[in-house]
């Protein structure tokens, strides 16, 4: 009903007034099947997997083999989170070197303390905090080139502010046989029909609460036309959305009746963003895309 829809319109925005950085280090609480030693931060891919770290690991996993990332990549990982994706770069794929970009102040901190603890002894990393779109548009081109050789949005490109720019940026940064890999969300046209236009309209106030600009409210087809307007090629969009947002929906309340978890977790985020998810994908509104291109 309509005054249902709007009691879960000000739950969701109340949540957003909690914390001053909207990206924290909330994610946390879902990593205690590992005893809280992982720090993931995605919806994790489900299909062999039954825990959250072993989810997370496997859509990144899935990123990384779509990139095609290996003991020569120089890879750019934009929103790199907690850092906890970073040690599958180094660990799995063994990469040459790693310069990373993300928003959170508190997250950064969080990857670059990580870091710290590591023996690098094959891999060059480097942390900035920021803004993606800007930190590609601000830094020399040719010099970004002589660097990177693969991009990973991993699980935060539908948050990115001006994303078709990020795709032009990502472009000219890469050499000639680069690649961007990523998972993304992609939406339903606008419908004609009442009742699904109703849908879409809530859809759309909650897609705006959790941050996700207007602008990135796109079809898979249109998705496709904006990486080959920036002069990509090869383009592939896999819909991987039961693996995904199912099996987190799935996952989620299993996991929050674990005797392992501390008593003053916070669950409206993520029980709104389960909700969410599943209703949107039953009626067909929200689509997860594993996304990949060369140059």
């Amino acid at each position: 009903t309509a005054a249902k829809s709007f009691r879960t319109r000000q739950h969701a925005l109340s949540f957003l007034t909690m914390s001053k950085e909207f990206f924290d280090l909330a994610d946390h609480q879902l990593n205690g099947e590992s005893g809280f030693q992982t720090h993931w931060g995605n919806f994790g891919y489900w299909q062999s997997a039954s825990s959250y770290p072993a989810a997370c690991d496997a859509l990144a996993t899935l990123v990384a083999d779509a990139a095609g990332l290996d003991a020569q990549s120089h890879l750019l990982d934009c929103g790199f989170g907690c850092g906890q994706q970073l040690l599958t770069w180094i660990n799995r794929y063994d990469v040459a070197s790693i310069a990373g970009i993300n928003l959170s102040n508190s997250q950064t901190d969080v990857a670059k303390n990580k870091i710290s603890h590591l023996n690098l002894s094959n891999t060059k990393v480097a942390l900035h905090q920021g803004d993606a779109v800007e930190f590609l548009a601000c830094h020399n081109v040719t010099n970004i080139r002589n660097n990177i050789s693969h991009i990973i949005a991993l699980d935060c490109a539908y948050h990115f502010q001006h994303r078709i720019s990020f795709f032009h940026n990502a472009y000219q940064a890469l050499p000639a046989d680069g690649r961007i890999a990523l998972t993304d969300f992609t939406f339903c046209m606008p419908p004609r029909n009442f009742t699904k236009k109703v849908r879409f309209h809530i859809a759309s106030i909650l897609i705006k609460a959790a941050k996700i600009p207007k602008a990135n409210v796109i079809c898979a087809q249109q998705y496709q036309q904006m990486l080959a307007s920036a002069g990509f090629k090869d383009i592939e969009i896999t819909d991987i959305t039961a693996a995904v947002i199912n099996g987190f929906c799935q996952w989620l309340p299993r996991y929050k009746n674990s005797s392992a978890l501390p008593t003053n977790s916070n669950w409206m985020k993520y029980n709104i963003t389960a909700s969410f998810l599943r209703w949107a994908t039953r009626h067909g509104i929200i689509q997860y895309q594993l996304i990949s291109a060369s140059k």
